[in-house]
């Protein structure tokens, strides 16, 4: 779901989000395969081919047991270690970010009211240390920028592990089991051509069937990837806004008429808090409750 306000044309300096910020809707799409993953993921079992192990892939049954042992379980500095948790568990850092960025810019106007006779040169100062000081709103776009890169090492070597399974069951590579003709002596005499060929079709009907369960765990991973690629970008692109805000001069961004007009700021704090109630329905969806919420975001 895009957020309800776009960016002003010409605005990549404006306080508002990201034309990539899109994260909820595609967050909804990353996880809709789940079920399936775990299907394909439980029949590859019976091979030496599977390229992950259930609970390395998670889900909401196993997030719901880790939570009930441990309630700020999402709120360690360490992610999980299976990709569904370490999903939510980002998503959870995304709803906290959007939440400040929210309240943040909302309350920016008191910077002004609160020092009636300070200069805009003084104003923009304390503005500037607000968006990009050492704990400001650039450092969180920053935090959540490596965080998600960093998701998507292993989410990479996920997906290399199913795509290297899947060679074994293309059928240009799958081996027919031998038949009386290919392996002749005392198995000739064992098997009728009828039964030789239903042998052979179900052999090939089996690899089928995994061919599709490995393609399914690689479509579930590779919505994922590109889940957790996008809000890298778009939290990248933040960044790179709050950095052209930060070289503004005091004086501009010691006025509110220019920080409402050229920097977008009421339509910015609209779209944060829209992005926050998305990402909080996605996060209580993921989890299965939203009780959880209060403890986790």
């Amino acid at each position: 779901m895009n957020p309800t306000t776009s960016t002003p044309p010409g605005a990549s300096a404006s306080l508002c989000m990201p034309d990539a910020m899109n994260v909820p809707g595609i967050c909804r799409g990353a996880l809709t395969q789940w079920p399936q993953l775990h299907a394909a993921l439980a029949r590859l079992a019976t091979t030496d081919a599977a390229p992950m192990a259930a609970h390395q892939a998670g889900g909401p049954e196993q997030l719901q047991a880790a939570l009930r042992l441990d309630p700020g379980y999402l709120t360690q500095p360490t992610p999980p270690a299976d990709l569904y948790g370490h999903f939510v568990w980002l998503a959870v850092r995304v709803l906290k970010a959007a939440r400040r960025f929210n309240l943040t810019l909302q309350h920016l106007p008191d910077l002004f009211s609160m020092a009636p006779g300070s200069s805009a040169s003084e104003r923009g100062g304390w503005v500037r240390q607000v968006l990009a000081g050492a704990d400001g709103l650039l450092a969180e776009a920053q935090a959540l920028t490596a965080q998600a890169s960093a998701f998507g090492h292993p989410l990479h070597s996920a997906q290399a592990s199913a795509q290297a399974s899947q060679a074994r069951w293309q059928p240009a590579s799958v081996q027919s089991e031998p038949t009386p003709a290919d392996n002749p002596g005392p198995a000739l005499h064992a098997f009728s051509q009828a039964q030789a060929r239903a042998r052979s079709e179900q052999y090939q009907s089996e690899r089928l069937q995994l061919s599709a369960a490995n393609q399914t765990v690689a479509a579930a991973v590779g919505n994922m990837a590109s889940a957790i690629e996008t809000l890298a970008t778009a939290w990248q692109a933040m960044v790179a806004q709050l950095q052209a805000i930060a070289a503004h001069p005091p004086a501009e961004l010691g006025s509110l008429d220019y920080l409402r007009t050229n920097l977008a700021l009421d339509q910015a704090v609209a779209q944060w808090g829209s992005f926050a109630g998305t990402l909080e329905q996605f996060v209580a969806g993921s989890l299965g409750s939203s009780r959880v919420i209060a403890r986790t975001a």
